[in-house]
């Protein structure tokens, strides 16, 4: 997982990220090692990231990644995407809270899923 992460450091050339996961079952060292692979790619300008299990992923580590990249991510644009995603508390008030204290996101929230959006980009080009 550590290999996989830290590839695209070396494709210095590589300016376009887009990974789908599907039942791969990670957690929270998992995202981590991805987040530290990823905010490495001084040179991506995009990122695509999607995520799609059924195994129940504690909120707190999706909210870690999450915020991760929306703090430190060196990139222009993002998509994060987590999806088969069942928690009953998915629309309470903490998490479109904890969503919304990041800046520079876009996010929405279904009911199996949320997809969050780096938007910094797309306030400086207009």
């Amino acid at each position: 997982m550590n290999e996989l992460a830290n590839i695209w450091v070396r494709y210095t050339n590589l300016r376009y990220i887009f990974i789908e996961m599907i039942s791969m079952q990670l957690g929270e060292l998992e995202f981590m090692i991805f987040a530290k692979g990823f905010l490495q790619c001084r040179h991506i300008e995009r990122l695509t990231f999607k995520y799609l299990d059924n195994k129940i992923i504690p909120l707190s580590d999706i909210f870690q990644f999450i915020a991760l990249m929306a703090k430190h991510a060196p990139f222009p644009k993002f998509d994060l995407f987590f999806r088969k995603l069942f928690y009953p508390e998915w629309h309470t008030e903490e998490t479109i809270e904890k969503l919304s204290e990041l800046e520079n996101i876009k996010y929405e929230l279904t009911k199996q899923s949320i997809h969050v959006q780096k938007i910094s980009s797309i306030l400086e080009d207009s």
